[in-house]
């Protein structure tokens, strides 16, 4: 840690350096540092994934979702068909209530790629909660082809039998 601490503090360091001694900050349990850390990494390396996952869970793990919507609004700059990186900020709004927001990131992502499954169920969940409930079962028949031997299938399952109960 020492070393790492000592090339920030010379002006050396550049986002490897920075991003790993992000890491120890946070293992610290200094989130802070780690915060401005990993910032000076992505400064550095703006397209790097995995600096970014790190740094979008910590700010999930801080209560910060929306500072980790940021994270994968620049990344997906560099990186625009990236469908997990889409899925995964579409949930991030789903997570903190703008349902709206992600039915349609995920609507955008399901046309664009029509055989991904997560996204699929995903869309189907928000369009649920707004209480969209014939469009989100067309979304989960939708699926069913598409997720057979995967776990994603019982989830599948499991959603078309209680809205069939109802």
């Amino acid at each position: 840690r020492r070393i790492l601490e000592d090339l920030v503090a010379g002006g050396l360091a550049y986002a490897d350096v920075y991003a790993n001694l992000a890491a120890l900050h946070r293992d610290a349990g200094d989130v802070d540092a780690a915060r401005r850390l990993y910032a000076a990494a992505l400064a550095d390396r703006p397209d790097d994934l995995r600096t970014a996952a790190a740094a979008v869970s910590l700010e999930v793990a801080s209560g910060r979702p929306q500072a980790a919507e940021r994270i994968y609004e620049e990344l997906l700059r560099f990186h625009p068909g990236d469908r997990r990186l889409r899925n995964n900020l579409a949930l991030l709004r789903a997570g903190r209530g703008d349902d709206a927001g992600a039915a349609a990131l995920f609507a955008a992502l399901v046309a664009e790629n029509p055989d991904y499954a997560s996204a699929r169920v995903n869309y189907a969940q928000s369009l649920f909660r707004l209480g969209r409930r014939d469009a989100a079962l067309a979304q989960l028949r939708a699926a069913e082809p598409l997720v057979r031997g995967t776990d994603l299938e019982a989830v599948v399952r499991r959603q078309l039998d209680a809205a069939a109960a109802e």
